[in-house]
């Protein structure tokens, strides 16, 4: 089979709308990502615009030139303007207007006044890699997602080399062999071939980005409880139990921390369950906001959380749970629902020890001792647990 240009240019373009099919299903499973709609409209105006290429008739020549190097451009803007919004980069609306209004001033110039196939596509080839160079530096020297790093590499080394092609495209058209898409010469066949694979690999990559997202938000979500937005019952335990099992020998110590709000029961049947959730939402968030990165809170139940501290003395443990007593014993809620602004109190049973190998189910136990004492002696305070 002879393959030309002409069938290059097809085949790339029906690739290109059958992947711009796939997006617009991604785009309406995934639609609270942002920059997944910019990169879909992207990747439909690519398609279209290569497609277009070649007119219907004569006399639409330059017509159909002109949209299709358009659309192309408009598909580079949208596509780059796309991935970087996924990526959370910023960029400022005036450099993506700038190359698009470049675009369009060069296409029409050197299509309608000078009729030079060289000119406008080398100017369209500088545009398309402009646009994705603008992403390419933040994904290398910037801080990337932990969670997809390694694909956010790989997006970065594709674009780079997709970069490259296009540049490779300006120096291979300025020895004036090539004066129409369908001419069979290396600017064209060559570049069209490894343009289709790099659009491939580029749209594959972004798809695979999408969906890695969508996995680590679902797992975030099923690890979380409702209300808080900390770790639910089986997830603190998980965490936990991993955390002792990494211990050193000679590690400094931990400590477990059960906590229940006080009287919460009364506040439920006073103020109504909406005051309630929002009692147990500020708390979490003031617990949380005393807690180091490597330091977990869960939701253990009801009114209860589950604080472990990892790399924590006992002398630290003391202070740390008195002043997280302290923190919730000032926090007042105002509702306009509510004459007056609502106040709590914890109480807290700290369980601290050094050993290494100390079973979770025990540890719980004995904190749940302390909290006991702390409760049945007048609650809004600590009682402590030390352990060998």
């Amino acid at each position: 089979m002879n393959f030309d240009a002409h069938t290059l240019l097809f085949m790339l373009g029906i690739s290109a709308l059958l992947q711009a099919i796939i997006l617009v299903v991604l785009r309406l499973v995934s639609s609270p990502y942002k920059g997944v709609s910019s990169y879909t409209v992207g990747t439909v105006l690519t398609s279209l615009g290569i497609i277009s290429i070649f007119p219907f008739s004569p006399s639409n020549q330059y017509f159909s030139i002109l949209s299709s190097n358009i659309l192309i451009l408009l598909g580079s803007i949208f596509g780059a303007r796309g991935i970087g919004d996924f990526l959370n980069q910023k960029h400022s609306k005036l450099t993506w207007l700038s190359l698009l209004v470049t675009g369009i001033l060069s296409q029409m110039y050197f299509t309608l006044y000078i009729d030079s196939y060289v000119w406008r596509n080398s100017i369209l080839s500088l545009l398309y890699g402009s646009s994705y160079s603008i992403i390419i530096v933040p994904i290398i020297f910037g801080q990337n997602t932990k969670k997809t790093s390694a694909t956010e590499g790989y997006l970065a080394i594709v674009l780079s080399l997709g970069v490259m092609t296009v540049f490779t495209r300006i120096l291979l058209l300025i020895d004036n062999k090539t004066q129409a898409a369908s001419d069979k010469t290396l600017a064209n066949l060559a570049i069209f071939v490894a343009i289709f694979i790099f659009d491939l690999l580029r749209n594959n990559i972004f798809l695979i980005m999408v969906n890695q997202r969508m996995y680590f938000d679902l797992k975030n979500r099923a690890s979380r409880d409702f209300l808080t937005q900390v770790f639910n019952r089986r997830t603190v335990i998980e965490e936990t139990t991993k955390y002792l099992q990494e211990l050193p020998q000679n590690n400094l110590g931990f400590a477990l921390i059960l906590l229940d709000i006080d009287y919460f029961k009364k506040i439920n049947d006073c103020y109504g369950h909406h005051i309630g959730d929002l009692v147990l939402q500020e708390t979490s968030t003031i617990l949380k906001s005393q807690l180091n990165q490597n330091e977990l809170i869960g939701r253990w139940g009801g009114e209860e959380f589950l604080i472990f501290l990892p790399n924590c003395s006992t002398s630290e443990a003391r202070d740390r749970a008195e002043l997280l007593r302290q923190k919730v014993a000032e926090q007042s809620i105002d509702d306009p629902k509510t004459p007056k602004a609502i106040s709590c109190t914890i109480s807290l049973g700290v369980v601290t020890t050094t050993s290494a190998h100390m079973n979770l189910d025990e540890l719980i136990k004995q904190a749940d001792i302390a909290l006991y004492h702390a409760k049945n002696q007048g609650r809004n305070q600590v009682k402590y647990c030390p352990l060998p």
